[in-house]
């Protein structure tokens, strides 16, 4: 069996392409200022302020409005990619690349670095600076401690939703759903429901992202869980597989960095209450380095884990 053979079985072909993007966003970042995401994200602001009539429409009505917005935005580039790939000779370099585009993670996890380095040399207005652009809260009377801890609960909520739930979708349908997936998620940061304006017009993407997320980030969190902490972090599974995704991974990533996540946040100078988890750890500066390796070592694990299921399959066919 020749690897003309093995590479032309797609489930190993996606696999491979997951671990060979992941690296290769692990160690070059796309430059921000020509990223496609960016442009999205200027684009789906563009369409809210043209769509979204908050006050001057009715709550049934901004719903709709943001119903169809996404669905312009995305369907026919999404169709696009689709004809393409079918089109095109070696279809799998250009579905690495749009992995890549929708897996985009480097810059991220780039400010989280930065953050952690911040808030260990005591910097404080440094750091609230760089959360600015890594958190959707308010950061300006967050205590070192707080900053730090909103800044480990943002990098994983990112690395799941950002990675492990691209990742998913690349494996199981491909690069066109994969990147329609990552863009529903643009739209949803672009478009926040705690926000006042966004209230309505952000709700539809906002539910249909968390459905296409759910199951992603159950099956990502319990490859992680096997691998990472498992006498800890199994049991908390458990216990979440009904719940929010947010909860779910807060909760599981609590576990496996032996420190307390979730709790109150301030939104636009509102307090929201929210759950927090693993109370017994309270979270420590040193969390930071650990929550490093942890996002490092998750990224590894799921890498492995695609490429096992694919090999399991393709030994069984």
């Amino acid at each position: 069996m020749g690897f003309e053979a093995v590479w032309s079985f797609p489930l190993l072909q996606s696999a491979l392409l997951i671990g060979a993007v992941l690296l290769i966003d692990s160690i070059w970042e796309w430059p921000p200022k020509f990223h496609p995401l960016v442009f999205f994200r200027y684009l789906a602001t563009q369409m809210a302020k043209r769509v979204n009539r908050a006050e001057k429409s009715s709550a049934q009505q901004n719903k709709i409005a943001g119903s169809l917005a996404p669905l312009v935005i995305i369907a026919p580039l999404l169709v696009i990619i689709h004809i393409a790939l079918s089109l095109v000779h070696n279809s799998w370099f250009f579905a690495a690349l749009i992995l890549w585009i929708a897996l985009s993670f480097h810059s991220d996890f780039k400010r989280f670095k930065r953050a952690k380095r911040t808030i260990e040399a005591e910097q404080k207005h440094l750091t609230k600076e760089t959360l600015q652009h890594l958190v959707q809260r308010d950061t300006q009377q967050l205590s070192a401690l707080g900053t730090g801890k909103a800044a480990m609960e943002s990098i994983v909520l990112r690395f799941y939703y950002q990675v492990a739930v691209t990742a998913f979708w690349f494996f199981v349908a491909g690069p066109a759903v994969a990147l329609g997936v990552r863009l529903l998620y643009e739209c949803q940061q672009v478009w926040p429901t705690r926000e006042t304006r966004f209230r309505y017009f952000g709700a539809p993407v906002r539910s249909i992202y968390a459905w296409l997320a759910a199951l992603p980030v159950l099956i990502s969190s319990l490859f992680i869980g096997l691998f990472y902490r498992p006498v800890q972090v199994i049991p908390t599974w458990f216990t979440q597989l009904v719940g929010h995704n947010r909860n779910r991974i807060l909760a599981i990533s609590a576990a496996g960095i032996n420190a307390e996540l979730g709790g109150p946040v301030m939104v636009a100078g509102k307090k929201i209450r929210l759950p927090r988890f693993n109370r017994q750890h309270p979270t420590k500066i040193g969390h930071l380095a650990i929550t490093q390796q942890y996002i490092t070592g998750c990224k590894a694990i799921l890498a492995v884990n695609y490429l096992l299921i694919a090999t399991i399959i393709f030994g069984v066919i």
